[in-house]
């Protein structure tokens, strides 16, 4: 009578046990782990290339506007802390369209580029 009863209460019992709950909330933890590196890179990289397409947008205009308007070319960036990621660095050289280049240095990897790109 005693294991049927005993085997009666098992059939009820519905549920997870803490170990198992355990379990799961430890797999979670490592895959956050792993993941959270990994968009932070990606963010990352995201912002240099926006930092690139908008130097590369910025040396674009100043030659169109010397070219059409005959405005001198600027000397440097525009120094706005909006502009660049933090840290990132902008140098700008030539003063006539053949000789007007512009480097963008991104902080992180110290990786450039130099707007004309030829």
């Amino acid at each position: 009578m005693k294991t049927v009863l005993a085997n009666k209460l098992r059939k009820n019992k519905k549920g997870f046990t803490l170990a198992e709950l355990l379990v799961v909330v430890a797999i979670i933890a490592v895959l956050v782990a792993i993941a959270i590196p990994t968009f932070s890179s990606s963010l990352e990289k995201a912002k240099v290339a926006t930092d690139q397409a908008n130097v590369r947008a910025w040396y674009a205009e100043c030659l169109i506007s010397n070219m059409t308007d005959d405005t001198a070319l600027p000397t440097a960036y525009p120094n706005d802390d909006s502009l660049v990621a933090d840290g990132a660095k902008v140098e700008v050289t030539g003063t006539t369209a053949d000789t007007f280049k512009v480097t963008y240095t991104a902080k992180r990897d110290g990786s450039s580029v130099t707007f004309p790109d030829k």
